[in-house]
């Protein structure tokens, strides 16, 4: 979270679930620390929630009338799947992944640099269990894997 405010006094906090204004510590998650009065600006934060977890933002005046025009800024978000890796039978491993995370790719490389390119396994999922499944060649070379959204 960012909270710009350049001509107001604002203060943000996050609450996991619901906002309960006569009990401000009921499901706190996180506070921007200070205002947008002090410097420097803009006031940022962050906290974790567990995948399609509902939280709530609340942006208020300091005090009244110091308010005005502000930007909230909410990045993240994105539920990035944990990749599973397990040795199969004659030179060959299983890579798994949960199908809630529909739309990413398998890649993999031989070299692990910042110029190294990562093709894409062309090997077509086959959902078990809700989880994708890749079964991919490992003989005689080490691949690395990752999954990428496009």
């Amino acid at each position: 979270m960012t909270l710009t405010g350049p001509v107001s006094d604002l203060f943000s906090v996050a609450y996991l679930g619901s906002f309960d204004p006569t009990n401000l510590c009921g499901n706190y998650l996180a506070d921007s620390g200070d205002s947008t009065a002090s410097s420097p600006t803009p006031r940022s934060y962050s906290f974790n929630v567990a995948s399609n977890a509902t939280f709530i933002v609340i942006v208020n005046e300091v005090n009244t009338g110091d308010g005005g025009p502000y930007a909230l800024d909410v990045t993240g978000g994105d539920c990035r799947p944990r990749l599973n890796i397990a040795q199969a039978p004659a030179g060959k491993v299983v890579v798994d992944w949960t199908t809630a995370s529909a739309g990413y790719l398998l890649e993999s490389t031989n070299i692990v640099s910042a110029l190294s390119p990562w093709p894409p396994v062309t090997n077509v999922p086959v959902v078990v269990n809700g989880r994708f499944h890749v079964t991919n060649n490992v003989t005689g070379t080490n691949l690395f894997y990752h999954l990428h959204k496009p």
